[in-house]
């Protein structure tokens, strides 16, 4: 599932855009239609609710880390969470991603054992 939540409450384009790093099979769903089965299917709309809760839970726990990790912490972290993406993603994006400068992440990466 892939999403920019705020393009969907607000019904607005998005400013950035999603990037598939793998071959990929993407199907979309028209808000109108999401509105229809939403109306008509109480589990549907627990779901939903349940991904935004879980949306929200994420987005609080990152600003939290960013704000109050060090670099390291923040390594380890997003190590612990998801070790597969240092072979899938370019490393350049992850130091991106966790606001470390692309040679302190390589320091990081090859000084500490995962």
């Amino acid at each position: 599932v892939a999403a920019i939540p705020e393009s969907l409450a607000r019904q607005e384009p998005s400013p950035v855009s999603l990037q598939c790093l793998t071959d990929s099979v993407l199907d979309y769903l028209p808000h109108e239609r999401l509105q229809v089965l939403l109306q008509h299917s109480h589990e549907l709309e627990r779901f939903l609710r349940q991904v935004t809760e879980g949306l929200l839970a994420g987005g609080v726990s990152r600003m939290r880390e960013l704000q109050t990790f060090t670099m390291e912490e923040r390594f380890r972290a997003f190590c612990e969470r998801s070790p597969h993406l240092l072979q899938l993603v370019p490393h350049k994006y992850i130091a991106s991603y966790l606001h470390i400068d692309p040679t302190n992440f390589s320091k990081l990466y090859n000084s500490i054992r995962i």
